[in-house]
């Protein structure tokens, strides 16, 4: 994990592993309701969460954002 000073709040995030690609989608139900999931969601999952840990641990280091923001 690397945060870059100086560029207006931006964060870096160094995630180590083999990227996994988003894959297919396949149309599956939840009760009456249609849901779109993931064809390698075996594969899929673990490597989003990682991500997803990496980012929440970079987000640590920095304010929490409490007014509007611009994009």
């Amino acid at each position: 994990m690397t945060t870059l000073p100086g560029l207006g709040g931006r964060i870096a995030i160094r995630v180590h592993g083999t990227p996994i690609p988003q894959g297919s989608k396949r149309i599956g139900r939840h009760g009456k309701r249609a849901v779109i999931l993931d064809n390698n969601d075996d594969v899929l999952d673990p490597w989003r969460k990682h991500v997803k840990a990496q980012a929440a641990d970079a987000c640590r280091y920095h304010d929490t954002i409490t007014g509007p923001v611009r994009v």
